[in-house]
């Protein structure tokens, strides 16, 4: 009694989301329970996480119907070589086009005890010339990173943007609908995105990447270490959804599963599975991806991303026909929390009528 109208359905839709979410969590722990029986059947004492690696594949090879049926379709990782178009930049040739030196970045590190997604949380601002003179000084850096500054919504970087090609990666990628959103939702210009990482710091926590779009990373200097849990198998990784909505924070960090030497990292994992046991039947995908070369990640899928030098690197996030249902599931029950999340899901359906996908 004594509710408007609009603060009644703000509460229906809050239970209602809540609803979905105790389902969630309840498949989930079901989705463990059955992984673990399977374990102890299998009665091989503790198990321990397998590594394999992700596909590498020559761009001359890597039609779009082969992305698709092989790797989109299935939900599998795959590192792309010698993609054209990729810009051959290092860090001191970006700062010699006009502006973008002097272009303001806002910083973020990676906090372990953070749960924000990714783990990812604000740092502070600097200047990209000054950012990329101290690392390129430093050797290894600090751990502050640039992390998905839009090329297109900056303008300091958008010298940057002007130099790529306008076919950039329209061979794996021929049709992304978040280019037909208004552009006063900010995701028809939001991709490209840079990110500049020093050696040392963690280039984000295990997460899944927002409204169950496909991502793509095309490195340009230096190298990162790629690890991929296939989406079947994300309840192993004991996640939480927040209650505001959005995907979800992990119990368990996928670098923390890849098998390691030493007496005392063995010990780590092995407390580690104890209190995360379906965790050990788990496979982490790896790849090291360098210069010129574009990992595509699935929908859905876990991942993590460490860096093994000092890295450069563009990336996007992508709705295509062959995700477009997931994405708008997901985002439809985002909905009943997030404003963002509702705006963006009616105008992928009206994107979906428009194109009768």
């Amino acid at each position: 009694r004594g509710r408007g109208k609009g603060e009644e359905v703000a509460v229906k839709q809050a239970l209602a989301y809540l609803h979905k979410v105790v389902r969630d969590r309840a498949r989930e722990k079901a989705r463990r329970g059955a992984i673990q029986r399977e374990m102890a059947a299998a009665g091989e004492g503790l198990w321990l996480p397998e590594s394999v690696p992700i596909d590498r594949v020559p761009a001359a090879d890597m039609t779009r119907e082969r992305l698709v049926r092989d790797y989109l379709g299935p939900g599998e990782p795959v590192v792309v070589t010698g993609v054209p178009g990729v810009p051959d930049w290092d860090f001191s040739g970006v700062l010699r086009r006009p502006g973008v030196a002097g272009a303001v970045m806002d910083l973020q590190t990676w906090d372990s005890s953070s749960h924000t997604w990714a783990g990812m949380v604000d740092a502070g601002q600097e200047t990209l010339g000054v950012f990329l003179n101290a690392l390129r000084g430093a050797g290894s850096g600090g751990d502050l990173q640039v992390f998905d500054q839009s090329l297109q919504m900056h303008a300091g970087l958008r010298p940057l943007f002007d130099e790529l090609p306008p076919d950039f990666l329209h061979a794996l990628f021929p049709r992304n609908l978040l280019l037909d959103t208004p552009p006063r939702l900010g995701f028809a210009a939001a991709w490209p995105s840079l990110f500049v990482s020093p050696r040392a710091a963690r280039g984000s926590g295990t997460h899944v990447d927002f409204g169950r779009t496909h991502f793509w990373m095309a490195v340009l200097a230096g190298r990162k270490r790629w690890r991929v849990v296939h989406r079947a198998d994300a309840a192993a990784l004991y996640p939480a959804v927040a209650l505001t909505g959005g995907e979800p924070v992990f119990g368990v960090e996928i670098a923390d599963l890849v098998p390691q030497r030493g007496a005392a990292r063995g010990a780590r994992l092995g407390r580690l599975l104890e209190r995360f046991p379906a965790a050990g039947a788990v496979t982490v995908m790896e790849a090291s991806v360098g210069p010129g070369e574009v990992i595509v990640v699935p929908q859905g899928s876990p991942h993590q991303v460490s860096n093994e030098e000092n890295t450069m690197a563009l990336a996007g996030n992508v709705v295509d026909e062959t995700n477009l249902k997931a994405a708008t599931a997901r985002l439809g029950w985002d909905a009943l929390v997030m404003g963002e999340a509702f705006e963006l899901n009616r105008e992928l359906k009206r994107i979906k009528e428009k194109y009768r996908l």
